[in-house]
């Protein structure tokens, strides 16, 4: 039987659309986004907290380290009367949290761990006579309650060893990241704060950062291969505080990619999340309202937002109500 011209015609045209689309994919010069089983991991989490606890908890005057001169604040400042780790696993599990992050390295410096790299930590403190070690007690506690473990550390911010030669600092920044990856476990997740950036005089000496990244990202890659970085190579934040998301998200690898975020698009394929912070840390009187929060929420979903909730220690009660919503794009 002939078929009719009309009838072959409908017959041949969706597979010659295919045929055409296929070879229409194979000549771009991006590919196709997908993410690792890291960053699906992360994504599944759904609800992190984010642990803000450092010399901001303790500064006169909520004199932070980004927000005073560099090198203002002694160690002597940092004595916490009723450390519980148990309490902030707890608080964790009942808000719904699946990962912590803790602020192990802020702006200022202090070491929340008994390091042996820099002048400026726990050791140096009055805290348990300076043999104390906020991190380890944080990581046993999150194994204890199926919490996944996340450090903050900014390396390119660092106002105590901001007066080093740039390899001197480099080199301690590397020196500290060993002691965080191998000391207390795996740790999933860093979350490297101002990623990509470079330096201002008073963060970290001219010539380390932005060069320095890539020591970073490789000694973490041979130190921890299955810590995520993110903020970094495997992710970029949001710089806004506003509370809003991104729109459009991108999902695909360019050299004419604009770089809006501030990170060299260019290198990477993009799974899209956004950064959002509701409120800062410790300011009680800044509070956003639940019903604000789920508006913020039901707008973010469609943004593949993943959500953080900030606790300042002092008033880990109020966690709950204490929010930062964080939307990521995964680099893979």
């Amino acid at each position: 039987m002939v078929l009719p011209s009309a009838t072959l015609g409908r017959a041949i045209f969706p597979i010659v659309y295919v045929l055409t689309a296929v070879s229409f994919l194979s000549d771009l010069s991006f590919g196709l986004s997908s993410p690792t089983a890291g960053q699906l991991e992360f994504q599944d989490r759904e609800l992190a907290m984010f642990m803000h606890f450092s010399m901001c908890t303790f500064a006169p005057n909520g004199g932070c380290e980004q927000d005073t001169a560099c090198r203002s604040n002694p160690p002597s400042l940092f004595n916490p009367s009723g450390l519980n780790t148990t309490q902030w696993m707890q608080t964790a599990v009942d808000l719904g949290a699946k990962q912590i992050c803790l602020t192990a390295h802020h702006t200022g410096g202090f070491a929340l761990w008994n390091t042996n790299v820099t002048d400026y930590g726990i050791k140096e403190s009055p805290w348990m006579g300076g043999k104390g070690d906020i991190v380890k007690e944080f990581t046993d506690s999150c194994r204890e309650f199926g919490i996944s473990p996340c450090l903050y550390f900014i390396n390119d911010w660092d106002c105590w060893e901001s007066n080093d030669t740039a390899p001197v600092y480099v080199q301690k920044q590397l020196d500290m990241l060993t002691e965080l990856l191998t000391k207390y476990g795996t740790i999933d997740r860093l979350w490297f704060d101002f990623y990509g950036a470079g330096c201002t005089p008073a963060w970290c000496p001219a010539g380390s950062f932005p060069d320095g990244w890539a020591k970073v990202v490789a000694h973490v890659r041979k130190t921890s291969p299955s810590t995520l970085m993110l903020p970094g190579p495997d992710g970029c934040e949001n710089p806004s505080e506003s509370g809003d998301g991104i729109y459009p998200v991108i999902n695909y690898i360019n050299d004419t990619h604009p770089d809006t975020l501030g990170y060299d698009a260019d290198r990477h394929q993009w799974w899209d999340f956004t950064t959002i912070n509701v409120i800062h840390f410790g300011k009680t009187d800044e509070v956003v309202p639940p019903g604000t929060l789920q508006q913020m929420f039901l707008t973010l979903l469609g943004l593949s937002c993943s959500i953080a909730s900030t606790v300042n220690v002092n008033f880990v009660l109020f966690s709950t109500l204490l929010f930062a919503v964080f939307s990521r794009c995964l680099y893979v």
